[in-house]
């Protein structure tokens, strides 16, 4: 049996986002609104795709080597 794709897809609104990068809840939206994380819009919700959080904290990801 076929697993619908929004089954798999959770969505998390912008204070939900601040709260887990532990960021304020402005600086989600402007991160949001420029497109650095990606959104999709339902109308006036705006709303973060989980995979594509996690996309964005992964991109976001210094390496960082002690010489």
């Amino acid at each position: 049996m076929e697993t619908s794709f929004l089954a798999e897809t959770s969505f998390m609104t912008a204070v939900e986002v601040s709260k887990l990068l532990k960021i304020s809840r402005a600086l989600a939206y402007r991160l949001i609104s420029q497109g650095q994380i990606p959104s999709v819009r339902f109308g006036k919700v705006v709303r973060v795709k989980s995979v594509d959080l996690q996309k964005f904290i992964d991109q976001s990801t210094c390496n960082t080597q002690q010489v």
